[in-house]
């Protein structure tokens, strides 16, 4: 019988809240192949909301003495990112380290006070998380993401009670199943090699819940190259109750199909303590192997014949068809940092063509206005010219009539000169 999404949230993540509100930190994560409906069972839809939006509503019902604040990060191509983050350009933010937990340096969290004001982070943080067309999913998630409900009581507001972690993991999936290349195949072998890190990491605390500490295994988060990942611990607490949820659609036994070809990645064993409490060597019966494959741990009897099964057929075949993924990433991945190389080159000369752009712009500027200074000073120049030409004519002509005067007078003094002469 299909079971309900209400039916669900009761079933896994309802006793985690009611332990959370007593101080245990919870974790709920829905597992599953690619196309299995894991985000619709996170999500859910308006009619029938799935475990997410029933945390919100439950949880404001019961956290009356609790403050509560919230953060949303996505886990994409083994970087962390804040869905909340403000800004066009996406940075990925630093994983850091401290008393043996992993902690994201400069995630925002952000108070909310009801269910709308949850829904609408929710909703604000799913149009930053990437997703991608495949030919199993049209709108494929290409990330993991990590929804965290922080708890504050009221008696000490400043310390964190207790954490409520809500993951959708992107799903694990085969090249050839899905039809992936360039981008998309890189973006499936991240995927994949996280998941294989994750259940290293529940095998671990599994084995550790099951065996006194003296043979405890050390929590390993697997290597990339020279990195060590920490992206597991994200999702993985030592602390608390975790359930995992896997979706069963029709085709929900590939889930089952697919987790032999992601644990056959892992090659790494991790043994134990060779002496328990008591001094004494363990049984090798004791020893585990996080990842194991089945063909790597047999023991053969001396002289004995090497006898292959269909299951370790189908095994090398996966991990066959796994190296080969893997290749096929690395390459689309070496285009991809050449094609980045390359916008970053780019990027880099139109900086400096915009910065000697703007140089020689505030340059013209300031030669501009010189030359604007001096046109109005000439401007100023030439009217003044052209007034003092206009003064010296207006005086030319006044010594003109003057001198006319003089003239007049010196003839009729003459005249009158002559008069008296001739008296």
């Amino acid at each position: 019988p299909e079971t309900t999404q209400r039916d669900l949230f009761e079933q896994t993540t309802y006793a985690i809240i009611e332990e959370a509100l007593e101080g245990k930190n919870g974790l709920v994560f829905a597992y599953g192949v690619t196309n299995s409906g894991k985000t619709y069972t996170i999500l859910g839809t308006p009619e029938q909301p799935g475990i997410l939006p029933e945390t919100f509503v439950t949880l404001f019902k019961k956290a009356d003495n609790f403050r509560i604040t919230a953060s949303y990060v996505e886990i994409y191509n083994e970087k962390v990112y804040d869905l909340l983050a403000t800004g066009q350009r996406r940075v990925f933010l630093q994983l850091l380290e401290k008393d043996g937990r992993v902690y994201v340096k400069d995630l925002e969290e952000r108070p909310i006070k009801s269910y709308e004001e949850a829904k609408l982070m929710l909703e604000t943080g799913q149009k930053n998380r990437q997703v991608g067309e495949t030919k199993c999913n049209s709108d494929s998630s290409r990330s993991h993401c990590v929804f965290s409900l922080h708890l504050y009581h009221q008696d000490d507001p400043t310390t964190l009670f207790s954490k409520i972690s809500i993951v959708d993991l992107a799903g694990c999936e085969r090249g050839a199943k899905t039809g992936a290349s360039g981008l998309r195949l890189q973006e499936a072998s991240k995927i994949n090699g996280s998941l294989m890190n994750l259940n290293r990491c529940l095998e671990t605390l599994r084995f550790n819940q099951l065996h006194p500490k003296p043979v405890q295994v050390k929590m390993e988060y697997g290597t990339d190259g020279h990195k060590k990942r920490k992206r597991p611990s994200l999702l993985v607490s030592k602390d608390g109750a975790t359930n995992v949820v896997v979706p069963a659609k029709a085709d929900g036994l590939a889930t089952i199909k697919e987790r032999p070809s992601i644990r056959s990645r892992n090659s790494i064993q991790r043994v134990p303590s060779t002496r328990e409490s008591s001094g004494k060597p363990l049984d090798k019966s004791t020893t585990t192997t996080a990842g194991h494959h089945p063909l790597h741990g047999r023991a053969k009897a001396p002289g004995a014949k090497k006898r292959f099964t269909e299951h370790d057929v189908a095994l090398l075949r996966d991990e066959l068809d796994q190296l080969k993924d893997d290749l096929q990433a690395k390459d689309a991945d070496y285009v991809q940092q050449e094609m980045q190389l390359r916008r970053d080159l780019v990027h880099e000369l139109n900086k400096q063509l915009d910065s000697m752009k703007a140089s020689y712009e505030v340059k013209l500027a300031d030669v501009r206005a010189e030359l604007d200074a001096a046109n109005a000073a000439t401007l100023k120049l030439t009217q003044e010219k052209s007034q003092l030409e206009s003064l010296c004519e207006k005086l030319q002509e006044q010594i003109d009539e003057c001198e006319d005067e003089i003239r007049r007078i010196e003839a009729r003094h003459a005249d009158e000169l002559l008069d008296l002469q001739t008296f």
